[in-house]
């Protein structure tokens, strides 16, 4: 009769914690859409977890579905993907871009987005004075309005680096020209 009682009262509790673990789901969802998934105060995660869970959630999809596996192949040859648009730019301009730059040590360049970004300049003989030059190639032809430079400098002044406020379009448009004149070695 009392093992009898002990199976009655095991399966009683079997039968409460089962229904216990379903509520802490259900509430945990709920959670979830409150504080989010990296955030729910009843998921503790660690400083890792917790910094690959928000890297996740970024890189889910529109429709905020996490995808599960990623194949590098299917993304570079754009398979599934209809609404994926590759922008290219003008390969004469980049290359030539990055010729005239060549004597400038580069901090950025994107060729997708045709985006050159030098590191700082430091004038030789004055240490107080540097400037970066940010070249935009904006066209896929090869046409004179398809690049487009600027000129960024600044002071150190009270050991602060300050900009010079000095518009430089002369300079600017001197840098289009010359890259576009390059640009001729590089046709075809």
């Amino acid at each position: 009769m009392l093992s009898k009682t002990i199976g009655y009262f095991g399966l009683l509790i079997l039968v409460f914690l089962t229904s216990c673990s379903n509520n802490l789901d259900e509430n945990k969802k709920k959670l979830d859409k409150i504080y989010g998934p990296c955030d729910n105060p009843a998921n503790p995660l660690s400083d890792l977890e917790r910094d690959i869970c928000l890297s996740k959630v970024r890189g889910a999809g529109p429709n905020g579905e996490i995808p599960e596996s990623f194949s590098i192949t299917d993304f570079l040859s754009g398979v599934g993907r209809s609404d994926v648009v590759y922008q290219g730019v003008n390969q004469a301009l980049w290359q030539s871009s990055l010729y005239t730059l060549k004597k400038y040590s580069i901090k950025s360049s994107d060729i997708m987005g045709g985006y050159i970004e030098t590191d700082w300049i430091y004038e030789a003989n004055d240490v107080t004075k540097r400037c970066l030059i940010k070249v935009q190639i904006t066209s896929t032809e090869l046409v004179s309005t398809g690049v487009s430079s600027s000129l960024l400098c600044q002071n150190k002044i009270a050991g602060e680096w300050i900009g010079d406020q000095i518009d430089y379009k002369d300079e600017a448009k001197n840098l289009n020209l010359k890259i576009l004149e390059n640009s001729q070695n590089y046709i075809n």
